[in-house]
């Protein structure tokens, strides 16, 4: 079976030589930074852009201490779909990053929630039952050590996404969504989860981002409540993963690394990944 291959082109040595050990977990074969072959993936310093160019296939971006607005705005001007935040997270959630982009399954909490347990799973067709669901999550977020804040932000995103996956069920009519809550020590995570898959990463993009790439995206300041919703986890998660078979599910993963405070939060960068199976709908 043909390796992987990644290509390298990152600024700091320390920082190659976890992600070297990374790929040896991954069984990612490395190119030399100037190898014109073909690779699988690039991974590259958000500092070094300039550099992959040419690079084919998925780009995998490691954004080291430039905050959550820097962030976002790198994210909109060159269309990133996959991000690595450079802090204690790296190993991990580049690890889950490469599988996914390896060819193994896009859906489920267990890449982002590996030593817990299933806390539950609900099912909602209406918004009495969400907001009842959202009770639910949010006590147990407290429980777990989340900052109040942040529970009432994280809870304010999964409204938007339920809302949104409610709503595009009822026109379907395909019944309930499906909510999902895991947690671990440290972490807690939840997905939201639709049978539509109708979620596109220009979509997301779009989202996200503000002013001129908003409207160049074909994106109205209030074309929806999932734009909302989308900036919401940015500026407040650890990690947001989007999962989308095309024209079957969608699931959009939120995860909260608990026990930091809100400026660590505000401070850091979030892992971000938005991946799509391009199954014929």
């Amino acid at each position: 079976m043909t390796r992987s291959r990644a290509r390298v082109i990152v600024e700091e040595a320390a920082v190659a030589e976890r992600v070297a050990a990374v790929l040896d977990v991954a069984d990612f074969e490395r190119n030399d930074e100037r190898n014109d072959e073909r690779s699988d993936v690039t991974i590259v310093s958000h500092g070094r852009l300039d550099q992959a160019g040419d690079s084919t296939g998925p780009m995998v971006v490691l954004c080291k201490g430039t905050g959550r607005r820097a962030a976002l705005e790198l994210i909109a001007s060159k269309a990133l779909r996959y991000m690595v935040p450079v802090d204690d997270r790296l190993e991990d959630a580049l690890l889950t990053i490469l599988g996914k982009l390896a060819g193994a399954d896009l859906f489920g909490l267990d890449r982002y929630v590996r030593h817990g347990g299933l806390l539950r799973t609900w099912t909602a067709e209406d918004s009495q039952a969400k907001a009842r669901i959202l009770r639910e999550i949010g006590a147990r977020a407290q429980r777990l050590g989340c900052p109040q804040l942040i529970a009432d932000l994280f809870l304010s995103a999964i409204d938007e996404m339920a809302i949104n996956a409610i709503e595009r069920h009822i026109r379907a009519q395909l019944g309930p969504i499906e909510i999902v809550a895991a947690a671990e020590v440290g972490r807690f995570a939840v997905a939201v989860r639709d049978r539509v898959g109708q979620l596109r990463p220009e979509h997301v993009l779009g989202s996200l981002v503000r002013g001129g790439a908003q409207k160049a995206a074909g994106m109205a300041l209030d074309a929806s409540s999932a734009q909302l919703g989308f900036r919401i986890m940015f500026d407040t998660l650890s990690t947001l993963a989007i999962n989308v078979e095309r024209g079957r599910r969608t699931e959009v993963i939120g995860v909260i690394d608990l026990g930091k405070s809100l400026r660590e939060y505000r401070d850091t960068v979030p892992g971000f990944g938005c991946f799509v199976n391009e199954t014929p709908e």
